[in-house]
């Protein structure tokens, strides 16, 4: 995506990468998605050519359809269900917490080799 961005909407690029470092440094999880947000915005802005304006809904379309996706990973049932899309979407996991996130463990592996 990044490549394809500097590429054919130079300006737009440097300012994922920019969203992105900058989330990073200050502990902001869902820069990435914000400047995701605003490309095809900014896009319009600075009158690109519709192809590059459709071209940046069709980068934040993908993402969205990856995050949920999510791997394959199944949704919970009941109540939880819209949360963890929202969190999918938004931050790219199932669970608020980023430490419990970068803690977790596959399912399959999750009991092998204990007691």
């Amino acid at each position: 995506m990044i490549g394809t961005l500097l590429v054919v909407f130079p300006v737009g690029g440097l300012l994922q990468v920019a969203t992105m470092l900058l989330g990073f440094v200050i502990h902001v999880e869902h820069f990435t998605t914000i400047g995701l947000l605003v490309l095809p915005l900014l896009s319009l802005a600075l009158r690109q050519p519709p192809a590059v304006t459709w071209g940046c809904v069709g980068i934040l379309l993908l993402t969205a359809i990856k995050r949920v996706e999510a791997n394959r990973a199944p949704l919970p049932t009941g109540p939880e269900r819209w949360r963890v899309v929202l969190r999918r979407l938004w931050l790219d996991r199932d669970v608020p917490s980023h430490e419990e996130w970068i803690a977790r463990r596959p399912a399959d592996v999750e009991g092998k080799g204990e007691g």
